[in-house]
C-alpha cells in the first residue's frame, strides 16, 4: 500500500479516482499556453469566467479553463476578486508560469459524499472550498500536512 493510500485511509477518505490536476496562474490564457507547452496540445478547452466559489472567508470569484490533453484533464485557475489564500497557494509571481494547486477526485455516490463530509468534520480536516454548481458537489480538503497537497472531491449528481 502506498503512503498516499495509507494517509487517506487513515482518515477514512474515499479512494482516489483521479479526474484532473489543478494549476493556479496569474493569467488564465498564459496558463493554458503553459500547460500545452508542458503536456501537449489540448483537444478541447472550456473556459468558465467569473465563477463564484464559497470559501471560509466568503465568496471568491475565479476564472478557470478545463483542458483535455490526451487522456488527462487539467485546470488553469486564475484567482479573481475575493479569492483569498485558497487560490493564492503556489501562485507564481510571473503571469507566464503555473503552480500546482490540487488533484481532482471523483466521489462515486451520494452516500460516499455524505461519508466524506462526515469524515472531514470528525477528523477536523480543513475544508477550504465547498459548494454545489448545478448538479456537482465539490469540496477542497486540505491534506498538505499529511500528503503535501489539496484534493478536490467532486460528486456528479
Amino acid at each position: 500500500m502506498t503512503a498516499f493510500a495509507r494517509s487517506t485511509q487513515r482518515y477514512g477518505l474515499p479512494p482516489l479516482r483521479l479526474l484532473h490536476f489543478g494549476y493556479v496562474t496569474r493569467d488564465m490564457e498564459r496558463g493554458i499556453e503553459r500547460l500545452q507547452q508542458i503536456y501537449g496540445k489540448a483537444q478541447s478547452v472550456k473556459r468558465n469566467l467569473g465563477v463564484r466559489v464559497s470559501t471560509p472567508a466568503g465568496i471568491a470569484h475565479i476564472d478557470y479553463a478545463a483542458l483535455e490533453i490526451g487522456e488527462q484533464s487539467l485546470e488553469s485557475i486564475q484567482p479573481g476578486q475575493g479569492a483569498e489564500p485558497v487560490y493564492e497557494m503556489n501562485l507564481p509571481e510571473s503571469p507566464e508560469m503555473i503552480g500546482f494547486h490540487h488533484l481532482g477526485s471523483r466521489v462515486a455516490s451520494p452516500a460516499e459524499w455524505n461519508d466524506l463530509m462526515s469524515t472531514v468534520t470528525q477528523n477536523d480536516l480543513p475544508l477550504l472550498v465547498h459548494g454545489k454548481t448545478g448538479t456537482v458537489d465539490y469540496a477542497y480538503v486540505d491534506l498538505r500536512q499529511s500528503i503535501g497537497h489539496i484534493i478536490e472531491y467532486l460528486h456528479y449528481g
